[in-house]
């Protein structure tokens, strides 16, 4: 399966052609990013990735960028990289099909593709339409923020924009998190992006009731809240409105329970 993925991926380079050919809202895909990195995206996109995983679906994780590349005995590896592979139905990828451009010691590696190196749209859509035809889902981890520079002229906000991926809001709860809610809707909303809904990080379960009244006021959906250091799959995933991800991401539910944290 990976030598499959890998051989479409260099095969697309030569005819994959943008923007025309990115599948626009593909169904079931999405990016997860905050504001900053202690907005818990690793967190947000593993639990999204096992709840769907959990329902019988083929999902996908990748990443545009990642931080923590090193290259041992000739390959490439990433700990961030394999936990979203091991969470996905993929689980023996190599990075180079989850992630175009590794960073390590502050400098950019493109993993696969070719190129100089400088960070562009075009592989990381060739790596998103790679994976769309092998998945149901595609969940896309951002990367320390929407307004993060990944390069010269491209930004987390830029990649949700250009693969018209809906954007899934992950944001760390605390006494500002209203007004960094909103705040991350105006981003999205400037660049035109459909936002699926927000899941709140490092939550304490007593505070589901302001979670919905914080949602209500911006209108939008609350997808769920992930409780202070998940231990487990099943800690990460408990907070998760299924119901409402099945519907905001325009997927068939295979059941009808909620993961509702109450």
């Amino acid at each position: 399966m990976s030598k499959c993925l890998l051989c479409l991926r260099v095969s697309m380079q030569s005819s994959f052609h943008l923007p025309q050919e990115i599948p626009a809202a593909s169904r079931g895909a999405c990016l997860v990013s905050g504001l900053g990195s202690g907005d818990g995206e690793q967190e947000a996109t593993l639990a999204l990735l096992h709840v769907l995983r959990r329902e019988g679906l083929r999902v996908a994780a990748m990443t545009p960028v990642i931080s923590d590349a090193r290259r041992v005995g000739g390959r490439w590896i990433s700990p961030l990289l394999s936990e979203l592979c091991q969470a996905s139905s993929f689980l023996d990828l190599p990075v180079q099909a989850l992630c175009p451009y590794l960073l390590r010691n502050g400098i950019y590696h493109e993993s696969a593709g070719g190129g100089d190196g400088r960070v562009q749209i075009r592989p990381i859509a060739e790596t998103f339409a790679a994976l769309s035809m092998w998945s149901d889902a595609v969940v896309v981890k951002g990367m320390d923020g929407l307004s993060k520079r990944l390069g010269a002229r491209l930004s987390t906000c830029d990649v949700a924009s250009r693969l018209a991926l809906p954007l899934v809001i992950c944001l760390r709860h605390g006494p500002s998190i209203q007004s960094r809610l909103s705040q991350a809707l105006k981003q999205a909303r400037r660049r035109d992006i459909a936002v699926v809904g927000w899941i709140a990080t490092g939550c304490d379960p007593s505070v589901v009731t302001v979670l919905e009244e914080l949602s209500q006021g911006a209108g939008l959906h609350c997808l769920g809240a992930i409780t202070k250091v998940p231990r487990s799959e099943l800690e990460l995933i408990y907070g998760l409105n299924l119901d409402v991800i099945y519907r905001r991401l325009r997927l068939r539910s295979t059941t009808t329970n909620r993961l509702a944290c109450h």
